[in-house]
């Protein structure tokens, strides 16, 4: 049955009761004189008044109010933001600061550089910020309170100075002024106690992804970022060893990434890292080459080109840093690989297809060092036992200053200089 038709028939069952109720209604509404029935039959029947139902306009303007209050409320909620670790971040937080030692801080802060929040990323650094308030400081205030609570508890010292600062900040031109900012506060604080200090300072974007692997790993954004830019740029190191990377302590870390070179190009993903000072506990570059020709009983005049980079090596089930020394001899171009411990400055693995080699520890030791096996060419001419795959190699005086490298150790105007383009582009040498 059509809309209309229905109706229709209502009107006939009104009128068939009440034949004069409605024009009654209507004149009693009304100061205008009364309508005859016949009218307002005709009105109802094809032109239906249309009256403003009031009920139903308030109930609509409260429901608008309610959506109104629930909108707001859930754009407020919305700028709140789990974290990782599923703490709630606030609205205010422009900046993130990661510190690592071992002790591991999360400091958020807002867009004036005022903490915001401290967050303890494991035990030893709750331990760190026991009793600091630094909620509602600056940050230069907040990095001099950290740096001396890990100073006075032993994180930092003279034989371990080794401190990753991350930064994720609103854009990079916020982001580059932090690191250096933070990076001169931190040694400040050290020069102040006679004392150096050997800094990382990276930027970091962190996202989801990497939130829930260093979340899985037990380790900071910062360190994990820091582990895949070294598993995607240095040769040596792939997705497999990116387990024990992230084992490794930041001064072991630190130590690795020292003796790499970075030229800031715009692929390199350590060109906008800020880093400062030597890191301690270990024999640095410069001596362990020097004890290792010492060792060898090669003058440093016979040297041309030579590297030197840290990486971990295994004895025994345990984990130990070793310079893996490279060298290539003029008037020979094979390449001779060594290996020096980092700590000791011994030699542990000699290279016994060197020409007219000699070794001595100066401890009777010389039989407990590794030597590299023998090779089916060994009778083959030296030069042609390890021929060096890149061409590329910047050979010359460490005077040419259009050559220096950072990573280069100056023993002596004759002696060669590592390409500052090699990322350790050299196969592995176990």
């Amino acid at each position: 049955m059509k809309k209309r038709d229905l109706k229709n028939r209502i009107t006939e069952a009104f009128k068939a009761e009440s034949p004069d109720l409605s024009a009654r209604i209507l004149a009693s509404c009304s100061k205008e004189p009364q309508l005859p029935a016949s009218a307002f039959e005709m009105q109802l029947d094809e032109s239906p008044m249309k009256r403003l139902n009031y009920n139903v306009i308030f109930k609509r303007v409260v429901a608008c109010a309610i959506c109104l209050v629930l909108f707001i409320s859930g754009l407020s909620i919305g700028l709140l933001i789990p974290n990782g670790d599923n703490n709630i971040v606030r609205s205010d937080v422009e900046t993130f600061v990661y510190l690592d030692v071992n002790p591991s801080i999360e400091l958020r802060m807002d867009d004036e550089n005022n903490v915001v929040e401290c967050l303890a990323g494991n035990g030893d650094a709750e331990a760190i910020l026991l009793g600091l308030k630094l909620e509602g400081v600056d940050m230069n205030t907040a990095l001099t309170a950290i740096v001396g609570a890990m100073y006075v508890n032993g994180y930092l010292v003279e034989n371990s100075n080794s401190i990753l600062i991350s930064v994720d900040a609103k854009d990079d031109e916020t982001t580059e002024s932090l690191l250096a900012d933070i990076t001169n506060k931190i040694n400040t604080v050290f020069e102040k106690n006679s004392l150096e200090c050997s800094i990382i300072a990276q930027s970091v974007d962190v996202d989801d992804e990497l939130e829930q692997r260093a979340l899985k790993s037990g380790v900071s954004v910062g360190k994990m970022h820091l582990v895949d830019k070294m598993v995607g740029k240095m040769d040596e190191f792939n997705s497999e060893d990116a387990s024990e990377l992230v084992d490794m302590s930041i001064k072991e870390l630190n130590l690795i990434y020292s003796t790499r070179p970075h030229k800031g190009e715009e692929d390199d993903p350590f060109g906008k890292d800020v880093s400062s000072g030597d890191v301690s506990g270990f024999v640095n570059q410069k001596d362990a080459l020097t004890l290792l020709l010492t060792a060898i009983e090669v003058n440093q005049n016979c040297v041309k080109w030579y590297r030197v980079q840290a990486k971990p090596q295994h004895q025994n089930g345990n984990r130990q840093m070793v310079y893996k020394v490279s060298i290539r001899l003029k008037d020979d171009t094979a390449t001779y690989e060594f290996e020096v411990d980092c700590q000791t400055g011994e030699v542990v693995k000699i290279d016994t297809d060197m020409p007219n080699i000699n070794f001595s520890d100066g401890h009777g030791g010389a039989s407990q060092i590794e030597t590299t096996p023998n090779s089916p060419e060994q009778n083959a001419p030296s030069h042609d036992k390890k021929q060096d795959e890149r061409q590329d190699d910047t050979e010359g005086s460490l005077g040419d200053s259009s050559q220096e490298n950072q990573n280069d150790i100056a023993l002596g105007d004759n002696l060669g200089k590592e390409d500052s383009n090699d990322y350790s582009k050299t196969e592995k040498s176990d």
